[in-house]
């Protein structure tokens, strides 16, 4: 079974929501993305707190506890074939009249579902993706990792059709426009030794992203968060993506312009290596669920 909704475990014949689920009807719902390995999960913790807390922020229905919905997380990993995927955790404010303000005694609907990696070629790690810039249309509220992701489609669909990986978002125009974050992925740029990143206020506080930052830290590599402008990425030798399907993702060229450095750069590589060695530390200390 792959799929575990409100306390139980279902096949997929059975894993269904109301057509007037609020998640479904309104965007009114939190998700996450939780990856494994060798059937043991990275960063748990950290994807259910940032979970509850914005939960609570926007007062949906708890009907469970961080410790039921990590047991059932760890229960979808124990039953899968495959030793490494991911796990999508959806938490909606459940069903019930089709109006914007909800009404009193929704119990919330909370689901898992066990998903495969998205398939990312290997070769990109070495030669790089292809980036465009696009404008930012999403809603104010994307510090909260909610399901309202439209902007974030149309914005990826642009980057596809004009044959890149991913939209980098900006606010503004011009080379004064701040950059803000991929559509599903943080953003990171490389000048002189030192890596920038858009302050994660008013942005999407990624997991991965946090991590980055701390093996930054403690390889002493210098490390900016700030507001970042589009006219600095003409500036800088390399740029790379964060997320927890990806981890770091190199990047060879921005709007079609190459970027200085070879892919992957310098400091890029030595955080790829880094990230590395945090990932397996913390795996050798979890154990495999079961």
């Amino acid at each position: 079974m792959r799929y575990w909704l409100n306390g139980k475990y279902l096949p997929d014949s059975k894993a269904r929501i109301s057509l007037l689920d609020r998640g479904l009807l309104f965007g009114d719902s939190l998700y996450e993305v939780i990856r494994f390995y060798r059937h043991r999960l990275f960063l748990v913790d950290e994807h259910l707190n940032r979970l509850f807390r914005e939960a609570e922020t926007i007062e949906l229905p708890r009907r469970f506890g961080e410790k039921k919905v990590a047991e059932a997380i760890e229960g979808l990993v124990a039953r899968s074939d495959e030793a490494n995927g991911l796990i999508l955790l959806h938490w909606t404010r459940g069903e019930g009249p089709r109006q914007l303000a909800p009404p009193p005694g929704l119990r919330g609907n909370l689901f898992a579902a066990r998903i495969p990696l998205p398939s990312i070629p290997r070769a990109l790690y070495e030669s790089g993706v292809s980036l465009i810039t696009h404008p930012d249309a999403r809603w104010h509220g994307v510090d909260l990792k909610s399901t309202n992701l439209l902007a974030s489609v149309l914005a990826r669909r642009e980057a596809v059709r004009r044959g890149a990986y991913e939209a980098v978002l900006h606010r503004g125009r011009g080379e004064k426009a701040r950059l803000t974050e991929g559509t599903s992925s943080s953003f990171f740029l490389v000048r002189e030794g030192r890596v920038i990143t858009p302050a994660a206020r008013g942005l999407l506080p990624g997991i991965t992203r946090s991590i980055v930052i701390r093996v930054a830290g403690e390889e002493g590599i210098p490390l900016e968060e700030r507001k970042v402008y589009k006219g600095e990425i003409t500036l800088s030798e390399e740029a790379f993506l964060t997320a927890t399907s990806s981890e770091i993702l190199p990047v060879r060229e921005i709007d079609g312009k190459p970027l200085a450095s070879p892919v992957p750069g310098p400091v890029t590589k030595r955080l790829m290596k880094a990230f590395a060695r945090f990932r397996q530390k913390r795996l050798r200390r979890t154990p495999p669920a079961r």
